[in-house]
């Protein structure tokens, strides 16, 4: 289940960030290379 850091994180990248598919690509790779962030995402 989502946490409600994660979406306050997802929209100040959004508008931090014009282009959203990029802004989503660059969450994606930070998952990938740390997954300590993923874990703590998810509790």
């Amino acid at each position: 289940m989502m946490t409600k850091h994660y979406w306050l994180m997802q929209k100040k990248n959004i508008m931090c960030v014009k282009d959203k598919r990029s802004s989503f690509q660059d969450f994606l790779t930070g998952i990938t290379i740390n997954p300590t962030f993923l874990r703590s995402m998810w509790g």
